[in-house]
């Protein structure tokens, strides 16, 4: 994958360098030269200096032939017009954008861009950690509203089935189980037993109302509702 990243800050370089070590062919892009200092020694992309508005720098990054771009500078409105010319005029298939204000993430959604707030995302990921310690997050898509949990199925649920135990609707869904190294789409009536790993999708409200069933009670850290 041929990619670039605008943006040679903290979280820039780490992606960059992150995505090299995988082998994708990458290119970072900053005005300030001294930024680049924040990319690893032996680092194999390539960086350029310049205004990532400038066209001519754009196509000396390789935007024609890009397959994805990141934009994560210090500044949300030039994420989104460098997203949104990187979707309309270069029709790159892979576009993200960093929001650093969460006020001003409907703007990215409103162009049409997958914007990722790290002050969302960050709050959380901490939020989970101090209420939610018996649940583990394991993947998050877009801004981190909805995330995949891994649960352990406690004692008190062992022979109960899945829908008893979990109603599905809108805010949590069951998406895998695991049993004794094997992995199956649940299904409603199954019986669950102590120790099989449920994965479900879900946002806060739904991680709420699992944490209030039978078994839960007594495993979160402070309260956080």
């Amino acid at each position: 994958m041929k990619a670039i990243i605008i943006g040679c800050g903290k979280i820039g370089a780490e992606l960059a360098h992150r995505l090299c070590l995988h082998g994708h062919d990458i290119a970072v892009i900053d005005r300030d030269p001294a930024s680049f200092v924040n990319l690893p020694q032996g680092f194999k992309g390539r960086h350029h200096e310049g205004d990532p508005l400038n066209h001519d720098v754009l196509i000396r990054a390789g935007i024609e032939e890009a397959d994805a771009l990141v934009a994560v500078t210090d500044h949300d409105s030039l994420n989104y017009v460098l997203g949104y010319t990187a979707k309309t005029s270069f029709h790159i298939p892979k576009v993200i954008v960093m929001n650093n204000d969460p006020d001003c993430q409907i703007i990215g959604e409103l162009m049409g861009l997958q914007a990722v707030s790290s002050t969302i995302w960050g709050a959380e990921q901490l939020e989970e950690m101090v209420c939610h310690a018996e649940l583990q997050s394991i993947y998050a898509a877009g801004g981190g509203e909805v995330e995949i949990y891994a649960l352990i199925i406690p004692v008190e649920w062992d022979g109960r089935k899945l829908d008893e135990m979990i109603v599905e609707e809108e805010h949590i869904r069951p998406v895998i189980l695991a049993r004794s190294g094997k992995s199956m789409l649940p299904e409603v009536g199954m019986k669950l037993k102590k120790e099989d790993i449920l994965y479900v999708g879900a946002d806060h409200l739904g991680i709420e109302a699992l944490l209030r069933l039978p078994g839960m009670a007594g495993k979160v850290g402070p309260e956080c509702t």
